[in-house]
């Protein structure tokens, strides 16, 4: 399934709506600061985010100058924040014809709307001439059957059209059947369009995003960080104690199998250290694939206690991030404050494997069905470290879409198409 069209808006600083053709492979949303590429992206990801967590509110997301008239109206006439167009794939369609005995084209395509209250809106029109040119061909029915089949247009009509004369008992079967059908939609029209949505719905992609507040820090106290998920967990409205820091150092353990119970000194620290270290080592190899500015990079991983430290770092053990350079005899830097493009790397691979360890568990296939959105990714990095950024991207590609943004010319293939942004903004 793949997205070819995405509008957003009222939402935010976009005031009005606004359309983006989307690329098979790569989009690439171009615009200067502050002109609503960030708030583009954030408006896909929370329409139908991959881990669920995402929703509209009124108050926080739609255009503060509008607000007051709008709310309103809003339990009675919710307003569109978001809508997706989808193009199956020839496979996909294929399939449908043969499982539906319905005529997709090849360009078939339909469209999905969120709106303000967090429901979906489907625009989705399938002739049912094929399927009932298909039911006729039922063995044992009756030529009344086939006289009524053949004067409908659509399945509501040919089970009206049924009811309305002398079954056989095959007839009856096959009529019991329509109406099991009729009955299982929940949409007024075209029954066999309700189908074909609820055929295709389970392969639209979700959303994945990641921007540079994601970015791994240099050191975290774990004491700090377990006594904050344990207080999320006893108080879910807690959110503000979980930033983004702390989310990509669970990542970080999630994927090394180390759990923050693990610190109540049951585990010795040389396992935990071997676990994150092995994890650290083998991400490493994979950003050096396409980071060919310095090859000699190394993550090194410590966990250690260090009372001399300031609050929170100087109550029990703190996980510490730093940058080991070959070419320097080995000398180590803090993690963040090393090159920000390796940085970047490093950290998209440990959120990105540590996202599709949660999906895989809870049986969505994160192999597929996901869109990347990726929010002004490497802004420091220079011409040869852009090359290899883009072609990380055209990688990741061939699995999943990928839409960025960025302000800089030099971050967009030269023979790729690209999308301005010109949003209004907010009052």
């Amino acid at each position: 399934m793949i997205l070819t069209k995405a509008g957003v808006g009222p939402y935010r600083s976009i005031n009005t709506a606004q359309s983006v053709d989307i690329d098979p492979n790569v989009t690439v949303l171009v615009g200067m600061n502050e002109a609503g590429k960030t708030v583009f992206l954030k408006a896909l990801h929370k329409a139908n985010d991959a881990q669920g967590k995402e929703s509209f509110n009124p108050t926080d997301d739609y255009p503060r100058r509008h607000l007051t008239t709008y709310l309103r109206s809003h339990e009675d006439d919710p307003v569109v924040a978001v809508e997706f167009t989808y193009r199956p794939t020839k496979v996909e369609i294929n399939k449908a014809n043969q499982t539906f005995s319905c005529d997709l084209p090849d360009d078939f395509s339909f469209k999905v709307s969120h709106n303000y209250a967090n429901n979906k809106l489907v625009t989705i029109s399938v002739a049912e001439a094929s399927a009932i040119a298909a039911l006729q061909k039922k063995p044992g029915l009756s030529s009344d059957a086939n006289k009524a089949l053949s004067e409908s247009k659509t399945i509501r009509e040919a089970h009206t059209k049924l009811s309305q004369i002398d079954l056989t008992e095959t007839d009856s079967a096959f009529a019991d059947e329509l109406k099991k059908r009729i009955d299982a939609c929940p949409w007024q029209g075209s029954i066999l369009s309700y189908e074909i949505w609820r055929h295709f719905s389970v392969s639209i992609p979700k959303f994945l995003y990641f921007s540079d507040y994601d970015l791994l820090p240099g050191k975290m106290n774990l004491a700090d960080l377990k006594s904050r998920v344990t207080a999320l967990k006893n108080d879910p409205s807690k959110k503000a104690l979980i930033e983004p820091k702390h989310l990509s150092i669970l990542a970080l353990l999630r994927i090394a199998g180390v759990d923050l119970d693990d610190f109540d000194g049951k585990t010795t620290y040389e396992e935990m250290r071997a676990k994150v270290e092995g994890v650290s080592i083998n991400l490493t190899d994979k950003v050096l694939e396409f980071w060919k500015q310095n090859e000699d990079l190394e993550v090194e991983v410590d966990i250690r206690p260090d009372a001399t430290d300031v609050t929170p770092f100087d109550n029990g053990p703190n996980l510490y991030l730093r940058i080991k350079n070959r070419r320097h005899r080995g000398v180590t830097t803090p993690f963040d404050q090393r090159s920000r493009g390796f940085i970047w790397f490093f950290s998209f691979l440990v959120w990105f494997d540590s996202v599709r360890d949660q999906l895989a568990s809870s049986g969505v296939d994160a192999s597929s069905n996901l869109i990347l959105l990726l929010d002004e990714p490497g802004l420091a990095l220079h011409a040869l470290a852009q090359e290899d950024f883009l072609n990380y991207i055209d990688e990741l590609s061939k699995a999943h879409q990928v839409i960025y943004t960025t302000h800089s010319p030099f971050m967009v293939r030269s023979e790729r198409s690209t999308s301005g942004t010109h949003c209004g903004r907010q009052g």
